[in-house]
């Protein structure tokens, strides 16, 4: 029987990460070893320790996940990998039919051949999604409100209402997919999707497929002129119903580029950098 390498995040979960991993063992047979992620300098010296019946279980979140798959820069060991969900965010777990009680999932599927998105100069993996607009604004007010009570239990749908109703201001986008070019005013939102949902359960993207055959990213214009018709139409995506609304427009790419008239933050994983004219994301 091989050996268990449990990795966690001890700051998923509002810091309770460590605590809360523990939890994994009841659902383990055989040697376990419990490592700080936070304490790894290189993953690849830890996976040369591997046998190769040995599985690697990751405890936390979508972002825990992300952190992992670039700090490994894509280089995935070939062992079983696991994740056991430990964390506030765990859309990716809701995209491929996780059921809480399961204990760890297996993942390796879903880690081959990510999807990348160029930033800034700089290349990140993602795993569910990479979007500009007023999620990345969300994530950003939500960042500043941990900054100063780092315990704050956050309402993203609460923060998200308060954009739509006067605090964040939308801008046009010129929108490049598989070389053809569009331009939108008014944009809300822009996402390059991997799986179907972001922001804790809101569902996107209902008809897209991480492991389709074409390999494709759907990217979701969401625009409107009108603050109170787009906030009434916004609570629609929870349920996916926005896809007959005309504020949304749908578009299947791998190669997808979008450009803001003005600096917004953008959200990748729900990780936020702020300042951004133009990511890139491409999907082969």
């Amino acid at each position: 029987m091989g050996k268990n390498y449990v990795l966690y995040n001890p700051f998923a979960d509002n810091g309770k990460g460590e605590l809360n991993s523990r939890k994994v063992k009841e659902y383990l047979k055989g040697e376990i070893e419990f490592t700080d992620m936070s304490k790894v300098s290189n993953y690849q010296d830890l996976f040369r320790k591997f046998a190769p019946d040995d599985r690697l279980i990751i405890c936390g979140g979508d972002g825990t996940l992300i952190r992992f798959v670039n700090a490994c820069d894509d280089m995935i060991p070939d062992n079983e990998v696991y994740l056991f969900p430990v964390g506030t965010g765990n859309d990716f777990l809701l995209d491929i039919g996780y059921k809480d009680g399961k204990g760890p999932v297996l993942i390796n599927k879903f880690l081959s051949d990510l999807p990348w998105v160029e930033v800034k100069g700089k290349k990140y993996y993602f795993i569910d999604n990479v979007a500009c607009g007023i999620d990345g604004w969300v994530c950003e007010i939500a960042d500043q409100k941990k900054g100063r009570n780092p315990g704050a239990n956050i309402n993203y749908t609460t923060i998200a209402i308060s954009g739509l109703l006067g605090k964040y201001k939308p801008c046009n986008a010129r929108v490049t997919v598989d070389g053809q070019t569009m331009d939108y005013r008014r944009v809300w939102m822009a996402p390059s999707m991997n799986g179907r949902y972001f922001g804790g359960g809101m569902m996107v993207t209902p008809y897209q497929d991480r492991l389709s055959a074409d390999r494709t990213l759907t990217l979701m214009m969401f625009t409107g002129s009108n603050r109170l018709k787009t906030a009434v139409t916004f609570p629609q995506i929870f349920s996916g119903k926005h896809v007959n609304s005309p504020h949304t427009v749908f578009v299947k790419g791998h190669d997808i580029v979008v450009e803001f008239d003005e600096p917004r933050a953008v959200q990748i994983d729900g990780e936020t950098i702020l300042g951004v004219t133009r990511y890139h994301a491409v999907k082969i």
